[in-house]
């Protein structure tokens, strides 16, 4: 049995308690971070309805902070394909055109994590990888898309090793 004050047991009881998942690969992956904030948050005006980029600059927007926050090229970041939110609206009486539009909405929540598992080179201790998604609700990786999306993660090609 491990001292619990060592700073080993420390860390086996700190990854128990981590959130978990098995991809695809059969790999194991332990949720190290989880950073989330409201999709829109800092949107003056505008929506997917008035500009037809809106949702595209949105997840740009979250790769870029996830780049900053976790010290990583944008290409070396995971992201999850959004599933869209679909709404019917009526045309403003002003404007031209159809009378009802569909809009397709990134869920509310924007998520950036990072994730910590086995290394990819034996001669390594560990490896990360940060992923960025969308979700409906605040918490862990929703069950359903989010988590079969995790799931299908290809670690060996965007995760990065390390050593303490």
């Amino acid at each position: 049995m491990t001292d619990p004050d060592d700073i080993d047991g420390c860390r086996h009881r700190a990854k128990r308690a981590a959130w978990s998942l098995t991809l695809a690969s059969g790999r194991v992956i332990h949720l190290d971070s989880l950073r989330q904030g409201h999709t829109n948050a800092g949107v003056l005006c505008g929506s997917p309805r008035s500009d037809p980029g809106f949702n595209d600059r949105r997840v740009k927007g979250a790769i870029e902070e996830a780049a900053r926050a976790f010290h990583r090229e944008p290409g070396r970041i995971a992201v999850l394909p959004p599933l869209l939110l679909r709404s019917l609206e009526k045309r403003p009486p002003r404007e031209a055109g159809p009378e009802e539009i569909t809009v397709d909405f990134l869920p509310a929540v924007q998520t950036l994590a990072m994730f910590e598992s086995d290394p990819v080179d034996p001669g390594e201790m560990f490896s990360t990888l940060p992923v960025v998604w969308f979700q409906d609700a605040w918490g862990l990786p929703e069950a359903g898309h989010v988590t079969q999306q995790l799931r299908l993660l290809d670690w060996e090609r965007f995760a990065v090793d390390g050593s303490w």
